[in-house]
């Protein structure tokens, strides 16, 4: 890969390279994600709840609004918040790094203490 995925592309990480979280899941691991997937998102094959990861709660493309958390620009606008794969509603506007930490704590407190925890929270800055 040798730029970002923009918005409308199909592009991705290939279905036969295998991702640290498909790995550590197959070692016991309860594998979770909070923030910015960026590995492609053109087919629900490509995102993060089928490439390792138990939860998602984030967004697939770059450069989105903090608090509108639209992304893209002219008839590639779109809102873009998920919540595994169901868009996330988010009426308040809050922004992105509240969300993301308020999800995070509310996913470590479900997590069973007696099973091995990955989990990857990459922030939006």
């Amino acid at each position: 890969q040798h730029q970002v995925i923009l918005t409308g592309e199909a592009r991705f990480l290939p279905l036969n390279f295998s991702t640290l979280p498909q790995k550590l899941k197959e070692a016991g691991y309860a594998t979770h994600m909070v923030g910015k997937w960026h590995l492609g998102m053109c087919n629900w094959s490509y995102t993060p709840t089928n490439r390792g990861f138990d939860s998602y709660f984030g967004y697939y493309n770059g450069a989105e609004d903090y608090y509108t958390h639209v992304a893209g620009k002219d008839e590639y606008a779109g809102y873009d918040l998920r919540n595994d794969k169901e868009v996330a509603k988010d009426p308040s506007q809050t922004h992105f790094n509240y969300l993301f930490t308020k999800q995070t704590t509310d996913v470590i407190a479900k997590v069973d203490t007696d099973t091995p925890l990955f989990f990857y929270l990459p922030f939006h800055l």
